[in-house]
């Protein structure tokens, strides 16, 4: 089996098995947030790129948009599964659900928290709900359809990543291969193409800044790697810091007439003007609305009170990290449904040794590289650290309860994204026989893989 034994094709392989059974046995609308992406995208399909307001019964106004009924019914039959792990789901529900027609012309409002996201954070299951729509397939299967069509695109783009990866690759593949990121890749999100895009931009920076090949940087490599960071920004702007990536590039591998320097400023400006302009917009067209979590402060608040007491942003990381730590590293690794179904605490300890076995050990056959020198991990630690500290400060102020307490919203799946680099901190070049090291590490997933499936069943259906 020659195929098998390259990390890209094993990567494929036990992506395609692992997401397809995560797709059939998590029910309708119980991967985090999945009504309110499957919502967004058939507002999108309808002509509306940001949200409807509405005012209410109790007088208040709400972000939201109009669907068919029929999306609205199916998400009533899971709606109490979500934080109730006593409430269960049947397969008579899903008999049910399958009877449900589109009925595109019974319409209703619903609502949800206002998102950034637009029609390329959609990409492409935009395109097939389009054609799904024209064809009046029901919303169920609607559903389905569209979790494979994310599942596919994650497992090329990561295909692709692995492939050109120029060191690390099975560190690499089993970081693609993290169940928290096969889950929300086999739902209805934006989180699986944004972990594989940052996936992608990782791997080319470093094919650009280690492959030998590759002498000089060209002005397609430039765009490429700039229209990337681009994508990368318009899904979840935090994640934009991954710019300063860059820097790993030698200075002689740009063009004469574009410098690295110059590279990274100009990209750094372009990521920076588009965030402020979607910021900006944002806080404009959301002016009057009311939260659906009414313990969740205004921005407005959480600002003024931040700039009176700045003393209450560290007490705020504290408790989050008290509160929260152990769930964010969980949700690094294996976490299900609505953050609320984890394994034992004894897998997450299993699957961390085995992921720093495999990123300290380089393998016999592989040449000694300056992507793990002290100046590049520094780099490399300046990038997580910025990508988690923009995304911790977006919750703070999008997602602060009364007291500013802590953070409830940041959550393990945000830090999928630097696994990479994070695991590269640990590495070195020293050489062993990797093959007995990759088998156990294979053992080893295959076993994490059974718990989640086992932990999976049980929480819905036992």
């Amino acid at each position: 089996m020659e195929i098998l034994k390259k990390a890209e094709n094993i990567f494929v392989l036990l992506c395609l098995i692992i997401g397809m059974l995560f797709i059939i046995i998590t029910p309708p609308f119980c991967v985090s947030d999945e009504n309110s992406h499957m919502f967004k995208m058939w507002a999108i399909t309808e002509g509306t790129m940001n949200f409807q307001k509405r005012t209410l019964d109790d007088g208040n106004t709400y972000a939201g948009t109009v669907v068919p009924k029929s999306l609205y019914i199916l998400d009533i039959f899971t709606r109490d599964i979500p934080f109730h792990l006593e409430n269960k789901f049947s397969i008579s529900s899903l008999n049910e659900m399958k009877k449900i027609p589109l009925d595109k012309d019974s319409k209703g409002f619903v609502t949800y928290f206002v998102p950034q996201y637009g029609i390329l954070s959609y990409m492409p299951g935009i395109i097939v709900l389009e054609i799904m729509k024209w064809l009046d397939l029901g919303p169920l299967y609607m559903l389905y359809i569209l979790r494979f069509i994310s599942l596919i695109t994650y497992m090329a783009i990561m295909y692709f990543a692995i492939k050109i990866m120029p060191i690390k690759k099975w560190l690499f593949a089993l970081c693609a291969l993290t169940p928290t990121a096969i889950s929300l890749a086999a739902g209805i999100s934006t989180d699986g193409l944004t972990i594989s895009l940052m996936f992608l931009f990782t791997a080319l920076v470093f094919n650009f800044a280690f492959n030998e090949k590759i002498s000089k940087l060209s002005a397609k490599d430039i765009v490429i790697l700039g229209l990337i960071l681009l994508y990368i920004t318009i899904l979840k702007f935090p994640y934009g810091a991954i710019v300063f990536l860059l820097f790993v590039i030698p200075k002689e591998k740009f063009p004469e007439n574009f410098s690295g320097v110059k590279t990274i400023s100009l990209f750094t400006a372009m990521l920076f003007l588009y965030t402020l302009f979607t910021t900006l917009q944002s806080f404009h067209l959301g002016k009057g609305l009311t939260s659906l979590n009414p313990k969740i402060l205004p921005v407005k608040d959480v600002l003024l009170y931040t700039i009176r007491h700045p003393e209450i942003i560290i007490q705020n990381i504290l408790n989050s990290i008290s509160h929260d730590g152990l769930a964010w590293y969980a949700g690094s690794i294996a976490i299900f449904s609505w953050q609320d179904t984890v394994l034992p605490p004894h897998f997450y300890f299993m699957w961390s040794l085995v992921m720093l076995s495999i990123a300290i050990f380089a393998d016999k056959n592989e040449p000694d590289t300056s992507a793990l020198n002290i100046k590049n991990k520094w780099i490399y630690f300046l990038v997580i650290s910025l990508c988690i500290i923009v995304t911790y400060v977006v919750c703070y102020f999008l997602f602060s309860y009364e007291g500013l307490e802590g953070v409830r919203n940041m959550q393990g799946r945000y830090f999928i994204p630097t696994l990479p680099l994070f695991y590269l901190l640990f590495a070195t070049n020293k050489k062993i026989n990797l093959k007995g090291l990759k088998i156990f590490s294979l053992i080893a997933y295959t076993i994490l893989i059974l718990d989640c499936i086992l932990n999976i069943v049980r929480r819905f259906y036992l």
